[in-house]
Parts: C-alpha cells; structure tokens; sequence
C-alpha cells in the first residue's frame, strides 16, 4: 500500500502537481531523518542535509522509476548528501567509513527509536541489517539480497524470522503482558 502510494505520488510530481509534494514529504521524512541521524548527531545539519536531498531529488525527478522503488533512490541520495556534508566537514570520511557508519546504531536513537535500537543489541548484524534495509530505507528483499550477495529465498527466510523476533521484542520493549 504505502509503495503504491509512494509511486502515485511521484506520478503526481512528475505531472507538475506540486501540491503532492507534502504528503511525499510526510511519508518519506521518518526514514530520511533516521538516515541522516546515524551519520551526525547535529540536528541543524541533518535538517540541512533533508532539505538539500528533497531538493535535489525534485530537480531529478525524471531519473526516479516510480513503477519500481522511488524510495530507494531517495536513501540513496540522501546517504550521498551526507557524506558529502560530512566530507566537508572532516574530509577523511570515506566510503568505507561511511558504509560502517550505515550499519551502526548509537545509544541517541534509544530515547527516539527503543525498538530498533533494542533490535540492534538483540538481532545479529545481518538481521539487523535486512531489517533495516527493509522497514527504514524501503528496499525490496530482492534488493537487499543483491546486496548481501545471498539468494533471495535466504533473506525471505531470515526477514520472517526477524519480523517474530521482533513482535517478541516489541512486548519486551513496551512492557506488554500477552
């Protein structure tokens, strides 16, 4: 549902129909903010960041595939726009560091995000990581498969393992009785 609408919205954008434009933002900015929190914990820059990748990617709209996954190209943007802030800032970050970065989690996220950052202590790091990939940053089990080099019925498997991991944590971080 949410990536029809996602790719609904891009075809309204496309279109010149601006005003899809907030709704696109309110669906998409959690996932965004999150990319971007676990790069710099400075909230004046993240939210510069935000706006710089929005922009950029409304003035590349005709390379975003909306049939596919348009979000994915928005986290791929917006990871880009970060490192690059942040190469700005202290120019030894690399790539290599960056992609590091991307799989850490810091105790900041505990007050924001306690079921994720609970996840991170609990799953292993390709649990994590596929979890991740797949709820915060849109990506298809395909794709995270394609990036994990493993085959795709791999990453379903360990996707419902997680997401029963996760119903268990989820109890265990609200304080839920059954």
């Amino acid at each position: 549902m949410r990536q029809k609408r996602i790719s609904f919205l891009i075809r309204q954008l496309k279109a010149g129909k601006k005003e899809f434009f907030d709704e696109f933002y309110e669906t998409t900015r959690p996932a965004v903010f999150y990319i971007i929190r676990k790069y710099t914990a400075d909230f004046a820059l993240a939210e510069d960041i935000m706006q710089e990748a929005y922009i950029s990617y409304l003035n590349n709209l005709d390379k975003v595939d909306e049939t596919r996954n348009p979000v994915s190209y928005l986290m791929t943007l917006v990871k880009n726009k970060t490192i690059d802030a942040l190469r700005k800032i202290t120019p030894e970050t690399t790539e290599v560091e960056a992609e590091k970065i991307n799989l850490q989690t810091t105790d900041t996220y505990s007050s924001d995000m306690p079921l994720l950052a609970y996840a991170k202590k609990m799953l292993t790091d390709e649990e994590y990581y596929i979890l991740i990939m797949t709820t915060v940053y849109g990506y298809r089990r395909v794709e995270v498969a394609k990036k994990l080099n493993r085959p795709v019925t791999t990453v379903n498997r360990k996707y419902n393992v997680i997401l029963k991991k996760i119903e268990k944590y989820y109890a265990e971080v609200y304080y839920e009785k059954d």
